[in-house]
């Protein structure tokens, strides 16, 4: 009786998973036959290799040999390194793992952190689409803290993701602008201006100031060139040294290391009233009888808000005990002054209200 022994890769010790079974048997002239299955149970990547059918008689030996690929999903990549970053995206580099013995076709990668912060790992994976072992994540927020894992797939199917990255910072840009803006008239030559922070998931970095616009409006849609101020704490300018009674136009726009963003939404508004800024001009006093003058005068070329009425004084020239005054009961620009002495000279000025 012929003797059947299995080997792999010529190695006549098979490990204890393996089992293999001989049946005899007749073939259909009567002669009689033996035949072995080699069975191998929970196959992994350590059983692939060649094996050997060995039988043996009195007379001769005999072989035939088979070659068995498990194939499997890749192991885990390794090394995943940062190679470079920018404001928006992060270049990675991995070493290619074991491919389970069939090619791999590409990548998966997934990432965690970022603003909106990503709790766990990002999902859908992003597909690398390729074999390579480098690839540049974008769409990436400024500012942001990520780590990346990688796994790497087959025709098999995916395996597993590789440890986390070490941890990276992207880039920082311009901000995003502040979303509002108020302002509060505190005098007739000054304007508190008020704004709130930019959102934190749009400081694109640290905010290293505020900057504020004024602009001196002269009629709608006609600004004066801008003057800039930096604020000296966040949120709130007392803007000074503004003309009275003047429209003005304030935005506000944040700065970090990269630049300046945007300007955020505009606010106009008016300082308070101030007195005259000159006083009015007497053009002509003339006396149309003995006891009356009638006076006009020119308005202030300052006015520093709107003129109510005017005042005209007047004193006698030889005697400064006679006096008094008539008021308008609006803007015009004269007045008549009665009860005076005939032939005598007096001394007129005006005082815009």
């Amino acid at each position: 009786r012929p003797s059947i022994q299995w080997q792999k890769d010529n190695n006549a010790s098979l490990p204890t998973t393996y089992r293999f079974e001989e049946e005899e048997g007749a073939n259909q002239n009567g002669l009689p036959t033996l035949s072995s299955n080699l069975t191998l149970t929970q196959t992994q990547t350590s059983d692939t290799g060649d094996f050997t059918c060995v039988v043996t008689n009195d007379v001769d030996t005999k072989t035939k040999s088979a070659q068995l690929t498990v194939l499997e999903v890749p192991f885990m990549p390794t090394d995943v390194a940062i190679t470079s970053r920018t404001k928006d995206s992060v270049s990675l580099s991995w070493k290619e793992p074991f491919d389970g013995n069939d090619h791999i076709s590409g990548y998966f990668i997934q990432y965690s952190g970022g603003i909106p912060k990503v709790v766990g790992w990002s999902s859908p994976p992003i597909d690398t689409r390729g074999s390579g072992l480098s690839y540049t994540v974008g769409g990436l927020h400024p500012y942001a803290n990520y780590t990346f894992r990688v796994s790497a797939r087959n025709a098999i199917g995916t395996g597993g993701y590789s440890d986390s990255s070490p941890l990276v910072e992207t880039e920082e840009d311009v901000p995003g602008e502040p979303p509002d803006i108020s302002t509060v008239v505190d005098s007739s030559r000054s304007i508190r201006v008020q704004w709130s922070e930019v959102p934190f998931e749009q400081q694109n970095g640290i905010i290293m100031k505020y900057e504020v616009e004024i602009r001196e409006r002269i009629g709608p849609g006609n600004l004066q060139p801008p003057s800039y101020k930096t604020a000296a704490e966040s949120g709130t300018y007392l803007a000074t040294a503004l003309k009275p009674f003047t429209d003005y136009q304030f935005q506000v726009r944040a700065y970090t290391s990269i630049g300046r963003g945007m300007f955020g939404p505009s606010e106009v508004n008016r300082t308070d009233e101030d007195k005259p800024g000159d006083p009015p001009s007497i053009l002509e006093a003339r006396h149309p009888n003995s006891t009356t003058v009638a006076v006009t005068w020119t308005a202030p070329t300052i006015p520093n808000g709107i003129i109510r009425n005017y005042t005209v004084y007047w004193v006698k020239r030889t005697d400064a005990s006679v006096s008094g005054s008539v008021q308008t009961s609006t803007d015009t620009t004269k007045a008549t002054v009665g009860g005076l002495e005939f032939y005598t000279e007096y001394n007129f000025t005006v005082r815009a209200l």
